[in-house]
């Protein structure tokens, strides 16, 4: 079973937003996936390391959408990426040096981030960015 599942419900109302959404839903699953098969250290780095460049991508596209709405919330959102980055390459560091785990707590972790991403300061800004009408929400 998925640790978490993407649905229609979860859409943040923006395209390209929703899109990448979805992919980090998907890499998450992906490292829950191979963590349970006990993948090695190494390994879980590679598909950490995918959700890491996944995130950083998708963090550049809210921060540019942002910056084009001049969303008010822009600077607490910007802490929050930084810092999920911050744990999560120091995670794939571990991890591809052979100190690190990823745990049922990092898991739980990762996926209470999404969802709370997704569908609280997704949403909000969704609502923002259709109240300002400059561009298409679905």
């Amino acid at each position: 079973m998925a640790l978490v599942t993407w649905s229609q419900s979860m859409s943040v109302g923006i395209p390209a937003v929703d899109t990448q959404h979805q992919s980090l839903v998907e890499l998450v699953n992906r490292v829950d996936e191979a963590t349970r098969a006990g993948r090695s250290p190494v390994e879980l780095a590679v598909v950490v390391g995918e959700l890491v460049d996944a995130m950083v991508a998708h963090f550049r596209t809210e921060q540019a959408l942002f910056a084009e709405h001049a969303y008010p919330g822009a600077r607490a959102q910007r802490r929050l990426h930084d810092d999920l980055t911050s744990r999560a390459t120091t995670l794939r560091a571990g991890l591809a040096a052979g100190r690190k785990m990823i745990t049922p707590e990092v898991l739980l972790y990762l996926r209470d981030w999404l969802r709370s991403h997704i569908e609280s300061e997704g949403r909000t800004f969704g609502r923002f960015v259709a109240s300002t009408r400059r561009v298409a929400v679905a």
